[in-house]
């Protein structure tokens, strides 16, 4: 039997909170959750039986592929597609995050992210929201124009799972179906050297709008694969537009107040998140999941 449930605007664009009338279980109408999620683009479930154990579980009802898992986070549940949040906070002292869109810059970007709260921050560490279809709108015409001209080009570099032994030399290609990307495989250093053409900004086919969501006024120094940032034709992108971009995006910020046990369903390619900073003696302990591609039409 489908549970009944409450669903609250979290502002006057977009968000929604779903809690329980009732029933904490999670017999959903997964259909009508997804279009919910079109519509809002981020959805967080409050107050279900929703843990660790059952999160792969749930979240993959909405998924046809999970994305290849980042090794440099740890596993949880013995999951390879259920991993730690904060991989990088002993390297930075758990400092604020910059707002990107998860795995922008790479060959596969996720269509939905999830994070799930074990435990929240006691103080600090919210996660911030920006809705790209609202930062587009609100950017000056200038800019908009320098990015509809041509994609961002990123150079990335990514440490394969180590292979021992491994008895072939030199480079190989790179094979992939995603357009815009090419480069090749390091076979002795077991590494991958790649190169991302992608627009700045996503066509959001149900909203018939654009969502300005990329990785480009992200933290670099918090994602090591990307060694440079530019634009198709190899001109540095200005200063001044990085500047003007993130102010924009700090006008319409949201904050994200983690309560245990709340999950979190993010649509990557209209959103850009990322994390306030957090005390280093404060535990903090968000799950992430990554959808690849989801189980239902978009």
């Amino acid at each position: 039997m489908e549970i009944k449930y409450n669903i609250k605007n979290i502002n006057k664009n977009w968000g929604a909170v779903i809690s329980p009338k009732d029933d904490k279980s999670l017999d959903f109408n997964y259909k009508a959750i997804f279009k919910h999620f079109r519509k809002y683009g981020v959805l967080n479930f409050r107050d279900f039986n929703l843990s660790e154990s059952t999160l792969l579980e749930f979240s993959g009802f909405f998924t046809k592929r999970f994305a290849n898992p980042d090794n440099r986070r740890q596993k949880r549940m013995e999951s390879k597609f259920l991993l730690e949040a904060d991989y990088w906070s002993d390297l930075n002292n758990r400092n604020s995050m910059g707002l990107h869109s998860e795995s922008s810059f790479s060959s596969v970007w996720p269509e939905i992210v999830w994070f799930f709260c074990n435990t929240p921050a006691k103080k600090g560490g919210e996660t911030t929201l920006c809705d790209g279809v609202q930062l587009w709108k609100i950017l000056p015409a200038r800019i908009k124009l320098y990015f509809l001209k041509q994609p961002i080009k990123y150079s990335i570099e990514i440490q394969l799972p180590k292979i021992k032994n491994i008895k072939r030399k030199g480079n190989q290609e790179w094979i992939t179906n995603t357009l815009g990307v090419s480069g090749y495989v390091d076979l002795e250093e077991q590494k991958a050297y790649l190169e991302v053409l992608r627009y700045a900004m996503y066509k959001v086919e149900n909203l018939d709008s654009y969502a300005f969501t990329n990785h480009l006024i992200a933290d670099n120094h918090n994602e090591p694969q990307i060694k440079n940032i530019s634009m198709a034709s190899g001109e540095a992108i200005p200063n001044e537009y990085i500047k003007i971009i993130k102010e924009k995006s700090f006008e319409i910020i949201y904050e994200h107040n983690w309560k245990k046990n709340d999950l979190l369903m993010i649509d990557n390619k209209r959103f850009m998140h990322g994390r306030k900073g957090f005390a280093k003696n404060s535990h903090r302990d968000l799950l992430t999941i990554q959808t690849e591609r989801s189980a239902f039409k978009v």
